[in-house]
């Protein structure tokens, strides 16, 4: 019988150190489908409809685990319905992917790798 991992569990398996580039913006666009869903979870989130967008952003994560905008963005709807503690998971899981991404690009600045 194969157990599912916690989220902790995945952020520290070695694929977790490497994440997708999940990172989606319009000049380097993630998975195509996950770009989509990403914009329609948005979306709802503008219009607060808090519950159709975490079922969005958890779509996502069900996807790609290490979607640091969607794992950034639940935790934002968490805080907006006063669950602080999820959402403070949340954004930390979120943190650390970015710190590995970004350790992973150079400064824009300086041209140098940009520690952590």
């Amino acid at each position: 019988m194969t157990r599912k991992r916690s989220r902790k569990q995945q952020l520290a398996a070695p694929s977790a150190r490497r994440p997708n580039r999940s990172l989606a913006t319009p000049d380097r666009p993630s998975n195509p489908r996950l770009a989509h869903l990403l914009a329609q979870a948005l979306g709802l989130h503008r219009q607060n409809n808090l519950i159709d967008a975490e079922s969005g952003y958890r779509a996502i994560l069900a996807s790609e685990p290490t979607h640091a905008d969607a794992l950034h963005l639940l935790g934002l709807t968490y805080a907006q319905r006063g669950e602080h503690q999820k959402a403070i998971e949340h954004y930390r899981e979120a943190l650390i992917l970015f710190m590995v991404l970004i350790s992973e690009e150079r400064s824009p600045v300086t041209g140098v790798e940009v520690p952590i």
